[in-house]
Parts: structure tokens; sequence; C-alpha cells
């Protein structure tokens, strides 16, 4: 007789803005459903200069070909025989994108740069995996933008979504925008931050999410930052992460705090990886400005975010099932 695996292994890479991630995904054979995840990041900066320059530079793309490499490798030594590699939005705006992705194919990956509406399906799938059947909206707020949806995941694994959409708004993008200019940033160049986003959002955002009726969930770096500052943790805990509840005036009052300090100064914040210190600031700003404009008292945070969804998605393409009509994704064999 033939032996059959109980388990099926997928590696997942999400090179985004300013964080490369890996999550080493294992399915149980048997009812088709994630039975572990390891995730880990690495914060590579590859947006760093590219809002005023339209490119990536040779620097960002070598932290992000480095952290690949060492990804790819892990995976391997896991047992991990096949992998999903997508790039969000700095890959999308960069006009010589081409340099990285051959990187990654050198490596034996195949990159997917995917579209902001995809992006945001995949993170919506891997949020609504602990509200099946709920109405959500969630917020994906990253270094180059941010994206909105809302929708329902039904029990039977199809996915509802009634609407999504892609915002210029992230924490590397802000940041780059209008605080550079002074260390510690000024109080008009912290004003016209918060403007722009509030002005981007009450633009953009969806009005099912300004009715306040349903469940608001973030995901991202600067959403888990934000409840490990909160909280105070140190080191960082995923478990105390994961669906914590963080008011719109803690984010405010921690936007503030961070606002009045210098780059070394966020660097020793209990909670914040150090690395992330020269971008939490316009993350903070467009998380308060989302809330404000979402009329959210709070939001729920999630650690179920796109890697999640995309390592379901990996999984029933390994299946011969493609789960976009838009988008086929296709998996390297490692």
């Amino acid at each position: 007789m033939c032996s059959v695996e109980k388990y099926s292994k997928i590696a997942c890479i999400d090179i985004g803005t300013v964080t490369s991630r890996l999550a080493l995904a294992k399915f149980d054979t048997i009812n088709k459903n994630i039975y572990s995840i390891q995730k880990q990041s690495r914060i590579c900066d590859l947006g760093e200069g590219l809002a005023e320059s339209g490119i990536l530079s040779d620097a960002a793309i070598a932290r992000v070909l480095h952290a690949t490499s060492d990804f790819v490798l892990q995976a391997h030594n896991w047992g991990a025989h096949m992998a999903v590699c997508t790039l969000t939005s700095a890959s999308r705006d960069a006009t010589n994108s081409a340099a990285l992705l051959d990187g990654l194919r050198a490596q034996g990956l195949i990159p997917h740069i995917i579209s902001g509406t995809v992006e945001a399906r995949l993170t919506f799938m891997g949020v609504a995996s602990d509200f099946v059947d709920q109405r959500i909206a969630i917020c994906d707020s990253g270094g180059g933008s941010t994206e909105l949806a809302i929708g329902r995941l039904q029990a039977n694994g199809t996915l509802e979504l009634e609407d999504a959409v892609s915002i210029q708004i992230g924490a590397r993008r802000i940041t780059d925008m209008f605080l550079l200019a002074s260390n510690p940033p000024t109080k008009l160049a912290l004003k016209q931050a918060y403007n722009y986003c509030y002005q981007e959002f009450s633009r953009c955002m969806p009005a099912a999410i300004r009715s306040n009726k349903i469940p608001l969930i973030a995901v991202g770096g600067t959403a888990t930052s934000l409840v490990a500052i909160d909280k105070q943790l140190h080191p960082y805990n995923p478990d105390m992460v994961h669906l914590a509840h963080i008011t719109e005036q803690s984010v405010a009052k921690l936007t503030n705090l961070l606002g009045s300090m210098t780059v070394e100064q966020r660097a020793q914040v209990v909670g914040l990886q150090p690395k992330r210190a020269k971008v939490i600031l316009g993350g903070a700003i467009s998380l308060q400005a989302m809330l404000q404009v979402a009329n959210a008292p709070y939001m729920q945070v999630s650690e179920h975010d796109l890697l999640y969804g995309l390592a379901n998605v990996a999984h029933a393409a390994q299946k011969g099932v493609q789960s976009f009509g838009d988008w086929t994704l296709q998996l390297s064999h490692l």
C-alpha cells in the first residue's frame, strides 16, 4: 500500500513596502484546513525613497533578496516542496521592479505583483477565518497602501466580498511625503500628514465602513505595533495581540507621543521593533485618520492577515483549484 502524507507543507513569501515575511503553513490533508502556521518577518524597507525617486534602490533590492534567500532555505529545510511569492504596493509603483523580480526568479521563485484588489481579498480571507459567517470590515495598513474590504466568509468557504478598495496611504509613503524634513517632525508637518490621510480616506472609504455597524478589524505592522506599544509587550507576543481591541483614543494618544519623539527615541519605545521606528509615526497617523473617518471608537487587530489567505489560496492551487477568476496563482517547486 502507498502511504499518504498526513500533512501538506507550503511556504508563503510576501514582500511589502516595509516588511518581507515568510509563513510556513502546514495543512491537514484530511480536512484540508491549516493545521499550523509559523510566521516571521524582516524589515527590509523596500520602499525607502520610492515616493521621491519612483524606483527601488539597489540597496533595498539587496536587502529583500538577502531575506528571501534565507526564507527559501528555511522553507526547504522545513520540508516544504512548494512556495508562493507575492509583492505588493512598492513593487506595483516602482518603474524598475523587474530587477527585483529577476533576483527572485534566480532563487527559484515565481513572483507575483498583485493588484490592490487581490491584496484586499487575500487579507480578507485570512482575517475572516476568525469571523466565519459574520459581516466584517477589514483595514490592511501597509507601507505603501491601505486596503479596505467588506464582506463575509461563509462556513462552506465561499467568500462574499461586497467591496474592496486600495488607497495610496501607508506608513512608508506618509513618512516620505511629510515627515522627513525634521527630526522630530514639526507640528505643521504632522497636521499636513493627518489632513492628507483624512481627505483620502474620506474620498475612498466605502459607506458601509462609516456606518459603524459592522466589526472593524485591522492588520499590518502598524496595527500590531500599536497594540504592542499600548500593552508594553517585550518581547512581542502575538497571542496577546491577536484579536485585541485598541480604542481610537489610544491610537490618538500614541500618535501624539510618537510625533513628539525623534526617530532615535522611538526606537527605544517598549513594544516597537527598533527598525520600525522610522515609519511607525506615518502608520499611526494613517490609522488615526482611518478611525476618525470611519467614526469607529475602536478596532480589533488580527494576526491572521494576507499570509493566512495566501496559504489557503496556494493550498487550493496545489489541488488544481484557482480561487480568483482574475488572478492565476503559480506555485514554485523547491
